[in-house]
Order: structure tokens, then sequence, then C-alpha cells
């Protein structure tokens, strides 16, 4: 791989969205310093790590907003809900799961980051989460996990897509996708069950489903 000049770094940074200067900086620091490998394998697209390195600090931002509601108990009244990896039609095209449909979809080679696992829950279920939270009379703070509660990793998703789209696009497990710190938790949803009464009414393949018929009509 080419190393990037400073410049295509910081306008792949505003191209995905992020406008702090420091980002791309500190960024272009990280990856300096560590001889541009992700893990253990020589770095094979800088852009798909600037992607990586973007979401790492959009989970920050969420984690930051929330102890901010936190420090407001006992003033107002506070529910935080905690969406894991929610998918379905409209999302972002950026996204995974729009990403593999439409390769498969389109016959086109799929890679994923390996051992990688996320808790996958469907748009109408985390909708219907939100709105049963809006009806709740008093609440001191929870914060409420939104999942599936079980964990699967992106092979096997990816697996189940081109299956159900009948491809014959070929996955490939890339550690060039991999991200600092990558998230492999799940959700424990015992509380929004408890709290709202909640529970995922729509299966992985269901919603697989429904998010493949959407696109379809999208591509077309």
């Amino acid at each position: 791989m080419k190393k990037p000049t400073e410049l295509e770094v910081k306008l792949q940074f505003t191209l995905k969205g992020c406008t702090d200067e420091s980002q791309y900086k500190k960024f272009l620091a990280y990856y300096y310093s560590v001889g541009w490998y992700v893990g253990k394998s020589k770095m094979r697209s800088w852009k798909a790590a600037v992607s990586g390195w973007i979401l790492n600090k959009y989970s920050a931002t969420k984690m930051a907003t929330t102890a901010l509601a936190s420090a407001y108990v006992g003033e107002i009244p506070i529910l935080t809900l905690r969406p894991f990896t929610n998918y379905g039609p409209m999302e972002d095209s950026s996204r995974f799961i729009f990403t593999v449909i439409k390769k498969s979809l389109q016959g086109e080679e799929i890679r994923v980051a390996p051992n990688i696992n996320r808790d996958f829950v469907y748009v109408k279920d985390v909708a219907r989460a939100y709105l049963l939270a809006s009806r709740v009379g008093h609440s001191d703070g929870e914060v409420i996990n939104i999942g599936s509660g079980v964990r699967h990793t992106l092979t096997e998703v990816a697996r189940e897509i081109v299956k159900l789209t009948k491809s014959k696009s070929e996955i490939i497990e890339d550690e060039v996708f991999l991200r600092p710190k990558d998230s492999r938790c799940w959700a424990d949803i015992t509380r929004a069950n408890k709290l709202l009464r909640w529970k995922p009414k729509y299966t992985r393949i269901n919603g697989l489903k429904e998010t493949i018929s959407w696109l379809k009509k999208d591509l077309h």
C-alpha cells in the first residue's frame, strides 16, 4: 500500500463528515507510530482504516452523551436506551449489512473482519423500544440495552445474506477491516424486558429478508 499524504488523509476525513482536524492528525500520528500495520498485518487500505477510526470516535461520543444525561438524574426523568447494532430499510449505505446485501445482489467479493461479534437488532424492534420507553411514567437514569441478546460473527451474518440472496459472492476474512479496540460484546436485555416489557419480535433471518427486499427495490 502506498502511504497517503497528510492532505489525502485530511480530505478523506472531510468526505466522511469528520471536520475535526485533530482527528486526522491523531490518525496519522498513530499509524506512523505502528508502521501502518493493523494488528499483525500490513495495512492494505488506509481509507478503510479512516472509516474505522471515525466509527470509534462516534462510539466515544455516545458514551459521553450517556454520562451527561446521568448527571441530570434526580432533576428530570432520565431513561437511556442503548441500541446495539441495528439494521434495516433506509440505513446508511456505509453500514455492514447494507454493504454485504448490495455486494451479494451484485455478485461481488465480500470482505469482512475476522472474529468480530455483533448483536444485530432489527430497526422495527428498536423503534418499538423507543415507543415503549416514552410511556414510562418515572425513571431514575436507568440505562437499558436494546438488542437481540445473541452474538454472531460478521462472517456468519455475511454467509446468511449470501444464502438468502442466492448469491455466488465469495466471502473473505480480511484483517485490514479490524478496528482498534473493536467491540465484541452483545446485549443483556433483561432490564428491557423487566422495565419496558420489551423483547425483539423479529428473528435475524426475518429482519434480513425484509432488508433484502427493500434494497432490491431501492437498487432498481
